[in-house]
């Protein structure tokens, strides 16, 4: 007996077109065609007309094609053995009458049968049993094609889809929580950030401190536990509140007095984000070795360990980020599931696709991802170049997918339905959570410009716009919120003309290279002094990157944009939106004071961009033995260099005090220093 697949591959004109296996560990991607729904083509008529399919167009003439194709399969449903070959009668019959396998006979009723299939067929009815079983097997065909071809290959949930990325954060834990009290100094400028967190959750706003009492700095003051020497009085700050006050928070919970309480939180997120990473490469690559194996990247790099162990605003603006990205990730997953799904339901229902597609109903990731960089932004505004780029990426991932489906008007319902839900569930939200994040700001009556409009006290610069001039006079608008968009031009305008020298300030062209990282922390001792045992040495907290591991990286972001350009691939555009996002934006503030270490909000998408360049060495299913042997041992070749180059560094990233000698073997370049 034919199987229903057997019956029904004959009526398709067209077959369901996927693109190859993505999901090989290591496989090329290629850029996916549409996929068509299944077609069913007319039947060539046969002769001499003894099969049920001609009876029934011959006793119902206008029985559209479809009915014909199902009056076949009924007459497989009851017995027959699939489509029979044409057999020669006996004696010539006329074309209507049926005979029988050997002789023909006189047309007679049909016999009673607990099966009505075969005297539906006699008078053109289709059997709806048979129709729904056939409609379902297309449906699944088709399903599963689609899905295919829109995800790749199916990502298994088993135990080491968390136990591998579970090992790299531990590793990522232990480098980054060994020791993290040291040195119980304010290095850099996390005099303003731990200060600042520490007033934020005692009034809700950041407040001003002097800069000595008695004489004494106030940093040797806050450092040695006199920690409520700040004043009643609103401080200027230009960076929103959410980074300081998680820093706040941690302060709360481990202590204020320790060092370790004042950093406990920023090394927590920099774990979660190299454990959010291994799982967001996982889905990129559908690959749990792979996921795990971006992980180690950004758990051993230099610049992620540093910024884990120094509480500065920037490891947040990196981590709501790619939580933000990870967001749009399962959305992107979970819609296309979700479309395939669709899709496959007008088949199965033997409904007509619509010309602009299925709607895919609520999609809950991406209002996550709409919160994630709503709290980006609440950390430092860098943040809103993140939320015009992801927010671009997802429509146009929404864009490729109804093509590949075969949506006739893929562009239109892209941009209107979708395109429009997707700007409401990132733009508005995001929005929505930045202000939010001033609600201490709103409560308290110590937050810095408080009435300063309404009393007209204020003075613009000349470069102000001259709708801020008039300020006072915007009566619809209450006072407070006409101080808070006060407060935001001058944020604004201090950041955009910050272009005071610093001994560390960079160029953003040469971030990449890490050609001149900031040094933190620095202090020399004698022998005896905090355990030095050489005539001289040294204790440094450099943020600099593991240089093979950024150099190759740079090298590897070249590779995705050729393959981005060439193939299309999804994969190789996520660290050129990464770069777009995180470091393009800062070529516009060239003459502005900013440094190396900013690039953190963006190293997280180089790395994915350095297994991607591993993929593409390896080769796919194709690539002969010897070409994926020798991939796999040059791939592990680099992990054991890099580990060694990271284990080299790792006393110039931590403040180990170490012989002056062994910290200049560390400087590999004049211009580290």
């Amino acid at each position: 007996m034919a199987s229903a697949e057997a019956v029904f591959e004959a009526d398709l004109a067209a077959g369901v077109v996927f693109e190859a296996d993505l999901a090989a560990e290591t496989a090329d991607e290629v850029y996916a065609e549409p996929v068509a729904a299944p077609v069913r083509a007319p039947l060539a008529p046969r002769t001499p007309p003894t099969d049920p399919e001609t009876r029934a167009r011959a006793t119902a003439p206008d029985l559209p094609a479809e009915a014909v194709a199902d009056a076949r399969g009924a007459s497989a449903a009851t017995g027959a053995s699939g489509p029979q070959e044409p057999r020669e009668p006996s004696e010539p019959t006329e074309p209507t009458e049926p005979t029988e396998p050997t002789e023909p006979t006189e047309p007679t009723e049909p016999a009673a049968t607990t099966e009505p299939s075969e005297a539906r067929t006699r008078t053109g009815q289709v059997p709806i049993t048979v129709l729904s079983e056939r409609r379902a097997t297309s449906a699944g065909e088709y399903h599963d094609s689609l899905r295919r071809s829109l995800l790749g290959r199916p990502l298994r949930d088993d135990k080491w889809a968390w136990i591998l990325p579970g090992i790299v954060a531990a590793l990522a834990a232990l480098l980054r929580f060994w020791n993290l009290g040291t040195p119980h100094r304010l290095v850099f400028d996390e005099t303003y950030y731990v200060k600042g967190g520490w007033t934020m959750i005692q009034s809700g706003t950041d407040l001003k401190w002097p800069d000595e009492i008695d004489g004494t700095k106030i940093n040797a003051l806050f450092e040695a536990g006199q920690t409520s020497t700040y004043l009643q009085e609103g401080d200027f700050v230009v960076h929103p509140p959410i980074g300081k006050i998680l820093i706040g928070i941690s302060e709360q919970i481990f202590g204020i007095t320790s060092s370790l309480g004042w950093r406990a939180m920023t090394a927590l997120i920099g774990v979660l984000m190299v454990l959010m990473l291994a799982r967001i490469a996982r889905r990129i690559f559908r690959s749990t070795i792979l996921g795990a194996l971006t992980g180690l990247w950004m758990a051993i790099d230099g610049l992620a360990i540093v910024q884990s162990r120094t509480s500065l605003l920037d490891q947040y603006v990196a981590f709501f980020a790619l939580a933000a990205f990870g967001f749009l990730v399962l959305d992107r997953d979970w819609s296309r599931a979700r479309l395939a799904e669709r899709m496959a339901g007008y088949i199965r229902d033997g409904n007509t696709i619509p010309d602009i597609g299925p709607r895919l109903g609520f999609r809950y990731y991406r209002l996550l991802a709409g919160i994630s960089l709503g709290l980006c932004c609440g950390s430092k505004w860098s943040g809103i170049y993140f939320v015009a780029v992801f927010g671009l990426l997802t429509v146009l991932w929404d864009l490729n997918a109804r093509r590949v489906a075969g949506v006739k008007r893929y562009v239109w319902s892209t941009f209107w339905p979708q395109g429009i839900a997707a700007f409401c569930a990132i733009v508005p939200v995001t929005f929505a959570v930045y202000l939010l994040s001033w609600t201490g700001w709103f409560l308290s009556s110590l937050g810095w410009g408080k009435g300063e409009v309404e009393k007209a006290t204020f003075t613009l610069p000349e470069a102000a716009p001259g709708w801020l001039g008039d300020l006072v006079g915007w009566d619809w608008m209450p006072g407070i919120l006409r101080d808070f968009v006060y407060y935001h031009w001058q944020m604004y305008n201090f950041s955009v003309n910050l272009s005071s020298e610093h001994p560390y300030m960079t160029k953003p062209i040469t971030w990449l290279l890490q050609l001149r990282p900031t040094s933190y922390y620095y202090e020399s001792y004698t022998n005896g002094q905090a355990g030095c045992t050489a005539e001289k040495c040294s204790s440094a907290i450099t943020s600099l990157g593991n240089p093979i591991l950024w150099w190759v990286a740079t090298l590897a972001l070249l590779v995705s944009i050729f393959f981005l350009i060439a193939r299309r691939d999804w994969r190789a555009g996520v660290p050129v939106a990464g770069i777009l996002a995180g470091y393009a934006p800062w070529f516009l503030y060239w003459d502005r004071t900013i440094f190396t270490f900013y690039s953190v909000a963006f190293e997280a998408f180089l790395w994915i961009g350095l297994t991607y360049f591993f993929v593409m060495l390896i080769g796919g299913e194709d690539a002969t033995p010897r070409r994926r042997r020798e991939g796999i041992i040059v791939l592990g070749c680099f992990v054991v260099l890099a580990l060694a180059v990271s284990a080299f560094f790792y006393p110039i990233w931590t403040a180990q005090v170490i012989p002056y000698d062994q910290w200049r073997w560390r400087m590999w370049l004049p211009s580290w220093i």
